[in-house]
């Protein structure tokens, strides 16, 4: 344990600059335009034959020319199909096209527009909707359709999602080309496809590139991380959550994606893809330099040069195993560029270049991704600056100031800790190492706390813990959890609530036991009310009703018993919802739109502040307490 006395004096010089490594020259394009794509013409008496022609470049005029909107208008289309090489799993797909609109339509998608087959087919872009919905407007207009998932969002831990997502869009690849919605037959060209994703779903993306899980690898890393591994990720990106199963883990993949003769997962990807943008993407953990060695489809990187939620980048690109690959850096931006529009123009420019070089064979467009116009633009930069990331790079070798975060609870901490984490370093002049032991929140934690020793071992050494009570209609499932009990039977709201603190009183006193004489950083953190959750659960309507102040009960009875404890409280509902409790958090701008119940990153990072607004105080233990103890 550290002594927060002796934080003075200490600091972490990061020195990474390592030399740029230039990608490879990129490959030329043989094909012509005219060969990729044949042109058809159809018009109609009521809205006049289209005008689009391919967008002629003036590189003079605008320092990112082709983040402009194209000639042509944009539609869209939803429909939904089963996937029946996976059990009829229902995979919900929206396809963007070049659509003709008539005059004074506007620049939104249209749904339903009628397409414009002038220059069909159409090169394709794959992709969860939250991606195209921010993207594809720009590409679309530049000659391309796109086919993309509905509700693939981020995810908390690792799970089916790190396969379910790519076969989801492989899917979409293979419906658009087979069994297109109905007025779109012959609009995508899915011979000549791409994949882009952002943050998680750049993950996706990288999937598709050919990389190749590598169990042995990430069960390794999950175990023991080495140093290179375990520097790239003090933030945490991954976690190791199908590692604790994963026999029964890749049961669930199946064969024909586990089994190979060299150990490695067979590639999620389709040949018919033949150029991949992972965007500020994730996965070294779970790729590592084998499986990033099989990419064999053009690359191109951007990642925001400050991102500390996803620092792997540098690693991924290294390793990439092919010669057609490119990285850019946003100068001085974080991970949340993806929020800023003109950040978002940029990356469009970079994907109509990158695609329209590589599936429209436009090869007047390899400038406008080559070195040479990253050159050009101070707020760029070209390549990696730490192409190798170690330990040696993060972390003084003599007297290393590395203290360990414990994150505990339920999936309402997954998130907000990797914000809090850079905060903490920033302020205190160390390194965090994160944990994050979150759970599922139908599990009592009280229970891993008592019975899972690696779990006691982490918390025993760590300078830092935080974690919430699951509150599960009671914390511990008490009275209310009985469907057949309405919210005012049986004195369930009183006994539910006299549970939840209950359970909170044994979690700290565990927590204060394991931590020991040395003390550590305790925080509890608090919850907000989930209102538009409830509004698709008649069962959660009918129980507690939209009532802030039913739940506002057990919280505000938990910071009472915390502040007896000596544990400061992290209060979310009060930063959520007010003091009067009547501020409503949705329109703060906090939550995911496809996920009610969870924060975004906007929302994990007020979160943050507030953690950061406590200060650093250590919980030591009193003499009662180690008698206690004892």
């Amino acid at each position: 344990m550290h002594n927060l006395k002796s934080l003075g004096t200490m600091g972490i010089i990061l020195s990474v600059l390592v030399a740029c490594n230039p990608a490879t020259p990129l490959p030329q394009v043989t094909r012509t335009r005219s060969e990729i794509i044949p042109t058809t013409s159809q018009a109609t008496a009521t809205i006049p034959p289209p005008t689009a022609t391919a967008i002629q470049v003036k590189p003079d005029s605008d320092p990112f020319p082709l983040s402009e909107r194209g000639p042509y208008q944009v539609g869209k289309q939803a429909y939904t199909l089963r996937d029946e090489t996976r059990e009829g799993r229902e995979v919900k797909i929206t396809v963007w096209y070049p659509a003709r609109l008539p005059p004074g339509s506007g620049s939104l998608p249209k749904p339903g527009a009628d397409p414009d087959l002038s220059g069909a087919p159409y090169p394709l872009i794959l992709s969860s909707t939250k991606m195209a919905t921010i993207m594809a407007p720009y590409l679309v207009s530049h000659g391309f359709t796109w086919a993309s998932v509905d509700g693939i969002d981020t995810y908390w831990h690792m799970d089916r999602q790190m396969y379910e997502q790519p076969l989801d869009i492989l899917f979409a690849l293979r419906a658009v080309a087979s069994n297109p919605p109905e007025g779109l037959e012959g609009m995508a060209d899915a011979e000549h496809a791409g994949a882009i994703g952002y943050s998680f779903d750049g993950y996706n993306t990288l999937a598709m590139s050919g990389a190749r899980i590598d169990p042995e690898h990430f069960l390794a890393q999950c175990e023991d991380p080495d140093a290179t591994t375990e520097a790239a990720h003090l933030a945490t990106s991954f976690n190791c959550g199908p590692a604790h199963e994963w026999d029964q883990f890749t049961d669930l993949v199946g064969e024909d994606i586990t089994m190979s003769e060299d150990g490695l997962w067979q590639a999620m990807t389709d040949e018919r893809i033949r150029a991949v943008m992972p965007l500020a993407g994730e996965g070294f953990w779970l790729f590592g330099e084998k499986g990033l060695a099989s990419v064999d489809k053009p690359s191109l990187i951007i990642v925001a040069a400050e991102d500390t939620l996803y620092p792997e980048n540098a690693l991924i690109f290294e390793h990439l195993g092919t010669p057609d690959k490119a990285m850019i850096r946003f100068m001085g931006k974080d991970h949340m560029m993806i929020f800023e529009r003109e950040m978002v123009a940029r990356m469009a420019h970079f994907a109509v270049a990158f695609f329209g070089y590589h599936l429209q064979g436009r090869e007047d467009y390899a400038f406008y991704f080559s070195e040479k116009f990253v050159e050009g633009h101070d707020d760029l930069g070209w390549g990696t600056v730490n192409d190798v990331i170690t330990a040696q790079d993060i972390i003084p070798q003599e007297n290393p100031t590395i203290w360990d975060l414990v994150v505990l609870g339920d999936s309402d901490m997954a998130l907000s800790y990797k914000f809090y984490g850079p905060l903490f370093e920033e302020d205190l002049g160390i390194s965090i190492r994160v944990h994050d032991k979150t759970r599922d929140p139908t599990l009592t934690p009280l229970t891993e706390l008592r019975e899972n020793d690696e779990l006691r071992s982490l918390i025993s050494e760590a300078e830092i813990v935080i974690f919430n009570v699951p509150l599960v209609f009671g914390g511990a499932g008490g009275a209310c959890w009985d469907h057949s009990l309405s919210f005012e039977e049986a004195g369930c709201f009183r006994i539910s609530v006299e549970d939840y603190l209950a359970l909170t009183l044994e979690m700290i006193q565990e927590i204060k036991n394991l931590v020991g004489p040395d003390g550590a950083m305790i925080r509890l953190q608090n919850g907000f009310v989930p209102l538009r959750y409830w509004e698709g659960n008649p069962y959660l309507q009918d129980r507690l009703g939209k009532c802030v102040e039913c739940y506002a009960t057990y919280w505000e009875a938990q910071a009472r018993l915390a502040e007896e404890e000596g544990i400061p409280i992290v209060d979310v509902l009060t930063l959520f919802h007010g003091p009067e409790r009547d501020q409503d958090p949705y329109e703060l701008g906090y939550f995911f739109d496809s996920d009610p119940h969870h924060v975004n990153f906007e929302g994990a990072k007020a979160i943050s502040k507030l953690y950061q607004s406590i200060g650093y105080e250590y919980w030591l233990p009193t003499a009662n307490d180690l008698e206690n103890a004892e």
